[in-house]
């Protein structure tokens, strides 16, 4: 009896790579991208959710589209795709249609994850409650899971040393030469650091500039800032800021990096670079 299927490391069933000219009638390419990841590249639908396209799965991960990049679990995007876009080859008895994944991966990325889902505005899925999931230390378990799942957990810890200079002052001069994407009086809600990512989450009270990410006014958006550092210059919740940052267009991001600049707000810096309050 099969009791645990690893399609990541050390795999019992090997998962090989099926093109389009020999697949089976059963299965189709993932077209998903955060699935084209996996270590097999073809699925069978209806899934695990019963969903008969892979249109409607991409659009139910919409809600996880912005946690793969937080790390906030290395098992979080097997644990979605496995249920998402399950494995499809001929390799797999006909019996193990679809595969779910094991009841322990799905505690370890909620765990993880949860709370990032909560302040994206997100509740976790109903239908993805660990309990739905086959238990793995169960003898007439079949489910998948990364074998690592099963070691003991480690943490990630932030870096001891994270200096944040100061920056310079806010004059014309530096605004002109930054060539900043947006402009944005904003007060902080919550700024958390997962993995090598910090989010800070910004209530929009008024926009002076906005480039190709559109900005609107009484909003609330997301700074995305690529360390384990938090932010700097430093963005403290409870407080407003008068802030200007860069875009990254093919992703829809705000960036708040260490060219940024992030000031208590005052009336005078929206004048100083030639806009009105």
């Amino acid at each position: 009896m099969v009791t645990v299927v690893s399609c990541i490391t050390q795999p019992s069933v090997t998962a090989p790579a099926v093109n389009s000219s020999t697949m089976s009638g059963n299965c189709q390419s993932i077209t998903i991208p955060m699935c084209q990841q996996m270590p097999y590249n073809a699925t069978r639908m209806p899934n695990l959710l019963g969903m008969t396209h892979q249109d409607d799965a991409l659009i139910a991960l919409e809600q996880f589209r912005y946690l793969p990049d937080t790390n906030c679990s290395p098992y979080l995007v097997f644990f979605l795709c496995v249920i998402y876009t399950p494995i499809c080859t001929a390799e797999l008895p006909s019996f193990l249609a679809t595969i779910p994944p094991c009841r322990q991966v799905c505690e370890q990325v909620k765990s993880h994850c949860e709370p990032l889902i909560k302040k994206m505005g997100f509740i976790w899925p109903p239908a993805l409650e660990c309990f739905s999931f086959p238990d793995v230390t169960k003898a007439e378990s079949v489910c998948l899971t990364p074998e690592a799942i099963l070691k003991q957990n480690t943490t990630i810890k932030n870096p001891e040393n994270c200096p944040c200079f100061r920056h310079p002052k806010l004059k014309q001069r530096l605004y002109l030469k930054r060539r900043f994407d947006f402009a944005v009086r904003g007060r902080v809600e919550w700024s958390e650091t997962f993995g090598s990512l910090t989010l800070t989450n910004i209530e929009v009270i008024e926009v002076f500039k906005h480039g190709k990410v559109r900005i609107d006014s009484v909003s609330r958006e997301i700074f995305w800032t690529n360390t384990s550092c938090g932010t700097c210059p430093r963005l403290d919740p409870g407080r407003e800021y008068f802030l200007l940052g860069h875009e990254d267009v093919t992703r829809q991001r705000l960036l708040y990096t260490h060219l940024s600049v992030g000031l208590e707000w005052r009336k005078k810096y929206a004048m100083l670079i030639g806009v009105n309050d």
